[in-house]
């Protein structure tokens, strides 16, 4: 056991930062790769995720409003993922995050960068996010969970 610690820590594999919304929307679905062109330069690669409803975590935690369904119909999700795959920004309709996964699938783990890195990254990607709807004349994403 020790020898997976570091620093006498246990070594950290994911780390996520996540904004939900009630009454504005973070994306349009019929807007996802315009979206994604603001984010591109660090997320060049876009998948299509099963809505967070369809996950069986989902039910066991309880899922906040901004992964519920709406009148509008189950949500899709969108991942703008990171070259490597490690980094992933998750859109979905009323709900956004910032996911640093350590890719225990990669053929090298990639190091852990620390809590105020990934924390500052999260706040640029969400001011991004904000800014982009700014230039677009849409609301901005109102958080109500963090």
């Amino acid at each position: 056991m020790a020898a997976n610690l570091i620093d006498g820590a246990p070594p950290v594999t994911e780390v996520g930062f996540s904004i939900g919304t009630l009454d504005t929307i973070v994306l349009d679905p019929f807007n996802a790769s315009v979206l994604h062109e603001a984010f591109s330069s660090d997320f060049p690669n876009v998948e299509r995720r099963e809505p967070t409803q369809g996950l069986p975590i989902a039910s066991i935690m309880g899922s906040p409003p901004a992964l519920l369904p709406s009148d509008l119909g189950v949500p899709p999700r969108w991942w703008f993922k990171s070259e490597s795959d490690n980094e992933v920004l998750q859109m979905q309709e009323r709900f956004w995050s910032f996911n640093w996964r350590r890719n225990p699938f990669g053929s090298v783990p990639v190091e852990y960068p620390g809590y105020d890195d990934l924390r500052s990254r999260a706040e640029s990607y969400a001011n991004r996010l904000r800014d982009w709807h700014r230039t677009r004349g849409s609301s901005e994403p109102a958080p109500a969970s963090c």
